[in-house]
């Protein structure tokens, strides 16, 4: 059993907590860093954390195994490289970084400490996800064409503006830090390195400055396309669909896959649910424990941040931008 802190007690933070909290034989949570003790003391009792004020505190926590971060976007590298040069695990939730010089500067950072880095994104461990994943490697679904996805949530109707997720400088591009962000790591882990994006993303609705209508044109390096859409101010919705010459295959939801190829009909699949946040932590653990390689592998979290960057880069200016290597 590892113990585990947490840096960031807010929506996130305490879904990963209650997700792992004595359901794991592998880790838990024995410490939380967060900015205010006070208004977590119930939460910190109930599920018997120690509350510091401090990441330094947990570094020196000689019991502490590694350290998750869910923090505000923009504190990841930061907090990420006191983490690795505290010579502890660093887990750091979606996004890893907002551009690709943070992102390498962690890995960077962790290969020279010598400790565990793990990024969370907790879809790829989704079995409708690893079943869409079979069907694209194993050539299934032919020469694969195009993708549409799309990953929409009313987050941004609840936020008001003393929330740091309805700040345009932590949620650049509407729900691209918070939603789309899976399914463009969905992109690099099936079809490799991404060469171009155009992007469109406009605020119609909401009061915060965030974005709430944002459209994404994607070219992968190998000649896929991708059509993403983001919406912050409508209901729940993820649609991940990937076309080819050998037919389509639809992952409609978390838990649901409808197929069909060319001259079939369509057929569908259902999955049952998990918590794929204790999943991933555990997986952490067992990075730490055992030296199992990350559900992300280094390289292609690196490639993701420089994706975010370009299609922040290519929302200000109108004009499609190209990714760096």
């Amino acid at each position: 059993m590892l113990n585990f802190a947490i840096a960031g007690l807010g929506i996130w933070g305490r879904t990963l907590v209650e997700a792992l909290q004595g359901k794991s034989d592998k880790a838990r949570f024995t410490l939380a860093v967060v900015r205010n003790p006070e208004a977590r003391v119930e939460f910190a009792r109930k599920h018997g954390l120690k509350l510091v004020a401090g990441l330094e505190e947990a570094l020196v926590d000689h019991d502490v195994a590694g350290v998750v971060l869910a923090t505000p976007h923009s504190l990841h590298v930061p907090q990420a490289l006191t983490v690795a040069r505290g010579n502890k695990a660093v887990f750091v939730d979606k996004p890893f970084a907002l551009d690709r010089a943070g992102a390498l500067a962690v890995v960077q950072a962790c290969r020279s400490s010598d400790v565990p880095l793990a990024i969370g994104f907790n879809r790829r461990l989704l079995p409708a996800y690893r079943e869409l994943h079979r069907q694209v490697t194993s050539g299934a679904l032919g020469t694969v064409l195009h993708v549409d996805g799309n990953f929409s949530a009313p987050a941004g109707l609840r936020y008001d503006p003393t929330m740091w997720r309805a700040s345009g400088d932590e949620s650049p591009v509407g729900g691209l830090a918070g939603l789309a962000i899976h399914q463009i790591d969905m992109l690099v882990d099936l079809f490799g390195a991404v060469e171009a994006v155009s992007v469109r993303s406009e605020r119609r609705h909401l009061s915060v400055d965030i974005d709430d209508t944002t459209s994404m044109q994607i070219t992968m390096r190998n000649g896929v396309s991708a059509s993403l859409t983001t919406l912050t101010a409508t209901a729940y919705r993820w649609r991940f669909c990937i076309m080819g010459s050998g037919g389509w295959s639809d992952m409609l939801g978390e838990n649901r896959l409808l197929s069909c190829a060319v001259g079939g009909e369509p057929q569908e699949s259902r999955f049952e649910e998990f918590s794929t946040e204790r999943a991933e932590l555990e997986a952490f653990a067992a990075q730490i424990a055992t030296g199992a390689a990350p559900i992300v592998p280094h390289e292609q979290a690196i490639h993701g941040a420089a994706v975010f960057e370009a299609i922040v880069q290519a929302a200000k200016t109108g004009r499609e931008q190209r990714v760096t290597a």
